[in-house]
């Protein structure tokens, strides 16, 4: 198995796993309305903005499997695509946790397109930054959900601190 679909295949099987756990123990889901996804990432206007199942199967697809979200969201920034932004939405603060050590292991151990950076602490929130696939990215959690944002190196550090400021 390539290295890119491994990765892909172990991350979306343990987030299967944790969702399905998530949904059996809690019993209850996010609202969709918590997913506000803000109009600006700095200089960059929002262009483009899925959610409900669009986006949670373009989530899902990422990872290249299908696991429970109680709420999904996709935002497209700037005139050329210079930032992405997923959300997703956990049935609860614990879901969302084992959702980031999913990550956290799979980008670890996987053969991953990204490189893992230091973990940074920006206005109080752990962010996990990784380069990769001709992008600087960051995922962390807030709560709930669980949100990765992918941006060009112009724009990636006034696009962190706006996604850190908006869901901290």
């Amino acid at each position: 198995m390539p290295g890119r679909t491994r990765f892909l295949v172990i991350a979306g099987a343990a987030l299967a796993l944790a969702g399905i756990l998530g949904a059996f123990l809690i019993g209850r889901s996010a609202r969709a309305d918590e997913l506000q996804i803000p109009d600006r990432l700095g200089k960059l206007i929002l262009v483009e903005t899925q959610s409900g199942a669009a986006a949670a199967a373009e989530i899902q697809r990422l990872h290249g499997s299908a696991f429970p979200l109680a709420s999904a969201a996709v935002a497209r920034y700037g005139p050329a695509g210079e930032a992405s932004l997923w959300v997703a939405g956990t049935v609860s603060e614990d879901e969302a946790a084992a959702l980031l050590e999913a990550m956290h292991l799979a980008i670890e151990t996987a053969d991953s397109p990204f490189t893992a950076q230091e973990p940074q602490v920006i206005a109080g929130v752990t962010v996990y930054p990784l380069r990769g696939m001709g992008q600087e990215h960051m995922y962390f959690q807030s709560g709930r959900l669980v949100l990765w944002l992918a941006a060009d190196a112009g724009v990636a550090e006034t696009a962190r601190l706006a996604v850190v400021e908006a869901y901290r």
